[in-house]
């Protein structure tokens, strides 16, 4: 059952003990930094009737936007904070692991690291100097996060993954998103896309198969995983940012219900989630869906009569396909779910009926411990970028991402 929203998303108890490396992965950063710099691009005039004239940096800096915005190349820089013809700020937006691996299947999850690492990169593709101090700013986390995408693959018999997508599929009646037969995305609600995060369960290894229509060896190690594994992105956007902070032992809260003695640290700033245990903060976000609900077992004709009388009731209705909130209350509904739930972990405010026979427990599969982990033929070669890696340590570029 739901917990009260005047607790911490993530507290204590919920933190994992799994190692960092292989385990929840950084796959997108949208992010900006201070940098005083020339311009890149051209820079265009515009008039708004509410703002007057103004100036921007032209978009899509090395990167032409046509392009699908999935592509491994895929490296988008701006220019902003313009004045007198420089600007104060750059920001990007890419796939840290898919620049610097040549692909994102696994990768590390270090915030900051992978902001400076790739505002490094910015810098030399675009031959702008950066100074000693303001390199120091970056590596301390003085940047903002805009966006952060966050992923897990879980290891998954390859025939169970389309009956997966498809059981959470019917379990959704509304709020999603159908990409294509293996991909699905949960968070959707009147006015489009959520403001805050969304979720994507989808299979890794049909996008490989068209990225990488010639595979040499790691890359083929890499596929071999994807194909035995099911991933899950949840994709954070600004306004949960905005409205998110941690506390000094690490505790990630909405702020509005935080009640603290001392302000929480913003998560709109890299250097605050050096405490975050984002392991944590995924399952957490995960929970939120209600995926695990999409396939579950009957209960038995014993299982049953050990309810109650409403229980029972309540659950026959609901295994009918009725809608309980036309027959009961919302607290009774409430009342009668936990009682069900408590007793047999099976939730009857799921809108997907249950299996006599389910192909999988989708609550044992999407668990910390089914993470799969970095593979150890992945050390030390270019396909995992560790935190704290320089560009010039490894000598890797722009063309890192051509590698087989």
């Amino acid at each position: 059952m739901p917990s009260s929203s005047a607790q911490p998303l993530t507290s204590a108890a919920a933190r994992t003990s799994l190692p960092k490396a292989g385990r929840i992965h950084i796959d997108r950063v949208r992010a900006s930094a201070a940098f005083d710099h020339k311009p890149l691009g051209e820079l265009l005039e515009k008039t708004h009737p509410d703002y007057g004239s103004y100036v921007i940096a032209s978009d899509a800096v090395g990167t032409d936007q046509r392009r699908k915005y999935d592509s491994p190349d895929y490296f988008y820089a701006r220019s902003t904070e313009l004045r007198g013809g420089r600007a104060y700020e750059i920001l990007f937006d890419c796939c840290p692991p898919k620049q610097l691996q040549g692909h994102n299947f696994f990768g590390h999850a270090d915030v900051a690291d992978y902001i400076y690492t790739c505002l490094d990169l910015t810098a030399r593709r675009y031959k702008q100097t950066v100074t000693a101090e303001q390199r120091t700013a970056w590596r301390g986390g003085q940047t903002k996060v805009h966006s952060l995408h966050l992923c897990g693959s879980f290891g998954c018999e390859e025939h169970l993954k389309l009956p997966i997508i498809n059981a959470i599929d019917q379990n959704n009646a509304g709020g999603k998103h159908r990409d294509w037969e293996t991909c699905l995305t949960l968070g959707f609600g009147m006015q489009g896309r959520s403001q805050y995060h969304t979720c994507t369960i989808y299979d890794k290894a049909m996008l490989l198969s068209i990225d990488w229509p010639e595979r040499g060896t790691l890359r083929e190690a890499i596929m071999q995983l994807a194909k035995r594994s099911l991933r899950i992105e949840i994709k954070i956007y600004s306004q949960w940012l905005r409205t998110h902070g941690v506390d000094d032992n690490g505790r990630v809260w909405l702020q509005k219900t935080y009640k603290g003695p001392k302000p929480l640290k913003s998560l709109m700033y890299a250097m605050n989630w050096a405490s975050v245990d984002i392991d944590a903060l995924y399952f957490t976000l995960l929970k939120s869906y209600n995926i695990t609900n999409a396939i579950q077992r009957q209960l038995t004709e014993d299982e049953q009569n050990g309810l109650s009388k409403g229980a029972k009731r309540a659950y026959l209705l609901w295994l009918a396909g009725h809608d309980l909130s036309q027959q009961f209350s919302r607290s009774t509904v409430h009342k009668y779910a936990a009682e069900v739930w408590n007793n047999f972990a099976v939730d009857i405010t799921a809108g997907r009926s249950p299996s006599r026979l389910p192909l999988v427990d989708v609550g044992e599969l999407l668990v910390p411990a089914n993470l799969l982990a970095i593979p150890d033929w992945a050390y030390g070669t270019p396909r995992y970028w560790p935190p704290g890696t320089s560009i010039d340590q490894l000598g890797l570029g722009p063309d890192v991402t051509n590698a087989r």
